[in-house]
């Protein structure tokens, strides 16, 4: 079984060095990774297969290309790490390193009887020395990184490889010292412990691997965690196998090994989900916790509708996940990609256009990430998109795609202490940026919904206005075409009658424009935290008949105070109206809930009139809708446009035992 494993650990390994190889032919890095697994996939091969009968000689391919592995580590040590490893330099070393090896394998061959000789001793004690140069070479470059996370990090790789030396090691020492070989499969030759040198070794490469593709140190938490959880869902598994099979005869033992086999595979999935969070809560915190951001956010996502909600739900939850320092939301609008939403310390002014349809053309491929860039870079076009990242400042880049096409971007920018985000983070964020992309669409769908029915408003509003216009002018003309006229010359009295006409007339015409175009200019608010109650109260000096039930705890309120005045004198002005003689008119407040259940403030104007049917209350904020024939209609839309500015809403309630009630809410809590 052991020889079956080194069998695996050296298909393993080939992978490596054919993708490293294949990835990027020309790099050096990768050239150096490919040839340090090339020699280790000879290795382990070479170790499996000499235990086979009449192949012992393969001890000897074993024994060379194991004694090759420090050089090669060291050279691929120093074609990252550069000169900071302050080791010799293992291409020179190369040569004479390549002398003795071949010298002491030879004398191995020539005097070895049975197993390894002296020179096989001294060779494997040479090997350990250019590990532990490798070692030495590891700790210079921790000596001399100027930041405490590359430190740990290289702490880390230190520690792996320094455990699976030693790993190699021990069970290199039991072979020799044990008992003599009892069959070419015989613990002798396999070894009397487990084969935790060649896993480990491979895991070893596995993570050279990441850091030459990354083209920096790795924090290997997420490999840890990762590697944490498949041990523990296997040692799970072993252990109910063994319970399930454990001294039976070997057809029961088969059956329960099935039985066994076929219960963990149903609960895996599950099992791995729970495994995975609990190990990565203990080894890789910072990326459970962005996880953990990422399910809160696309589980919110379904209730947005608004820029605003989506800057809270996304922006706001990124920034505060201690991820991300910067992040910003570009949309399309108008020909160009805009910054429409951004959260973060910014250390200089993000660019707010950006023009360049080659840059968001290419993000239809996937993801703009900055490490990769700079790591295959080299044509204009890359060097292009850094710029465009670099004003940006976004280290990677999510595109919100739909129907073929760019709706937009997501950038983020990670910590300037951390190694960045995985590539399984990457593709984590990918999953939200397509959530965020429907909902985007459903943005502008709701948007596109709110201008058809802005312009037929409008429509309507025209037809009303015209009519509202051509009444007083019928009027004004009328009496001009009297005052006007020769045959008939006019009394004094009848004049000024017909003057009075134009002038009220006119009037008349002067305020139907003026609320009109009140209703239709965009609202400008100056909002400032102000006590609710002293607003009323200055209000109603112009109304001393108003009786006033004021709730006096109420707390301050960011409002518009002229625009809540303007709201308050519409609704006395129609409770007048509606009112009868002898009737009275009550403002009062206190707290009350918006329709979606925020707490608000409450201000009630309540009359003694007959009330509204309910027939009309349907249509009583439509512009132009009045039951007054000197009324204009848009005194109350007005006044519910108002309030919704304010984030709040205008509603109409009966008064019980009075007549209508018209109630005002404003947001509590600062929008």
């Amino acid at each position: 079984m052991n020889a079956l494993i080194y069998l695996l650990a050296a298909i393993l390994c080939g992978v490596f060095a054919v993708r490293s190889r294949r990835s990027a032919p020309g790099e050096p890095g990768r050239r150096a990774l490919a040839a340090l697994a090339a020699l280790a996939s000879v290795t382990w091969a070479a170790f499996s297969l000499h235990l086979m009968p009449g192949m012992a000689d393969l001890r000897l391919l074993y024994m060379a290309a194991g004694a090759t592995l420090p050089l090669a580590t060291l050279h691929l040590l120093q074609t990252h790490l550069g000169p900071a490893t302050g080791a010799p330099d293992a291409l020179a070393a190369a040569r004479p390193a390549a002398v003795a090896i071949a010298a002491l394998v030879l004398i191995d061959a020539l005097t070895a009887e049975g197993g390894p000789g002296p020179a096989g001793g001294l060779l494997a004690l040479l090997t350990l020395a250019g590990f532990a140069l490798c070692l030495r070479a590891l700790w210079r470059v921790h000596q001399e990184s100027p930041h405490r996370v590359d430190r740990m990090r290289v702490r880390y790789l230190a520690g792996l490889l320094a455990t699976a030396v030693g790993a190699h090691a021990a069970e290199q020492a039991l072979r020799w010292l044990g008992p003599l070989p009892d069959g070419p499969w015989g613990p002798a030759l396999q070894g009397t412990l487990p084969p935790l040198g060649a896993a480990l070794g491979t895991f070893v490469i596995y993570v050279l691997s990441r850091i030459v593709a990354h083209s920096r140190l790795l924090d290997l938490t997420e490999i840890f965690a990762r590697v944490a959880t498949l041990t523990a869902s296997a040692l799970l598994w072993v252990a109910a196998a063994a319970a399930l099979s454990a001294g039976a005869d070997p057809l029961h033992g088969a059956f329960g090994l099935f039985l066994g086999s076929a219960l963990f595979l149903g609960v895996h999935p599950e099992l791995e989900r729970r495994l995975d969070a609990l190990i990565g809560a203990a080894l890789n915190r910072r990326g459970r916790a962005l996880t953990q951001t990422l399910s809160a956010i696309d589980r919110e996502l379904a209730r947005v509708i608004s820029l605003s909600a989506l800057d809270d739900t996304l922006l706001e939850r990124l920034h505060a996940s201690g991820r991300v320092p910067q992040c910003s939301l570009y949309l399309w609008d108008a020909g160009v990609f805009r910054l429409r939403l951004s959260r973060g310390t910014k250390v200089a002014a993000l660019v707010s256009p950006i023009t360049d349809a080659t840059f968001a053309r290419t993000l239809l491929g996937g993801p703009h990430v900055r490490a990769a860039l700079t790591r295959n870079g080299g044509d204009e076009m890359t060097a292009q998109t850094l710029r465009t990242l670099d004003a940006m400042s976004a280290d990677v880049c999510l595109p919100l795609r739909g129907a073929g096409r760019v709706l937009g971007w997501i950038n983020i920018q990670h910590e300037a202490w951390s190694d960045g985000f995985s590539d399984r983070e990457i593709r984590r964020l990918m999953e939200t940026a397509d959530r965020v992309a429907i909902v985007v669409e459903n943005i502008g769908s709701v948007r596109a919904l709110g201008e058809q029915r802005r312009l037929a408003m409008l429509g309507t509003m025209a037809a009303a206005l015209a009519h509202e216009i051509r009444n007083p002018l019928a009027g004004i003309r009328g009496a001009a075409q009297v005052l006007d006229d020769p045959a008939e010359p006019e009394e004094p009295d009848t004049q000024r009658e017909f003057l009075g006409v134009i002038v009220e007339e006119a009037d008349r015409l002067n305020r139907v424009v003026s609320q009109f175009l009140d209703f239709a200019r965009p609202l400008t608010l100056s909002c400032e935290p102000a006590d609710p109650n002293a607003v009323i109260e200055r209000t109603l000096t112009l109304a001393p008949e108003v009786t006033t039930e004021l709730d006096r705890d109420l707390p301050l309120v960011p409002l518009d105070a002229d625009r809540l005045r303007q709201i308050l004198l519409n609704l006395i002005q129609n409770a007048h109206q509606a009112n009868p003689p002898d009737g009275t008119i009550t403002v009062r407040t206190g707290r009350g809930r918006l329709t979606g259940g925020e707490q608000a403030l409450e201000i009630a104007v309540i009359d003694d009139g007959p009330g509204i049917a309910p027939d009309a209350q349907a249509r009583l904020f439509e512009p132009f809708t009045t039951t007054r024939d000197d009324g204009t209609g848009l005194g109350l839309p007005i006044s519910r446009r108002l309030a919704q500015a304010h984030g709040g809403e205008l509603v109409v309630e009966r008064a019980e035992g009075r007549g209508a009630m018209f109630v005002v809410r404003l947001p509590l809590s600062e929008r």
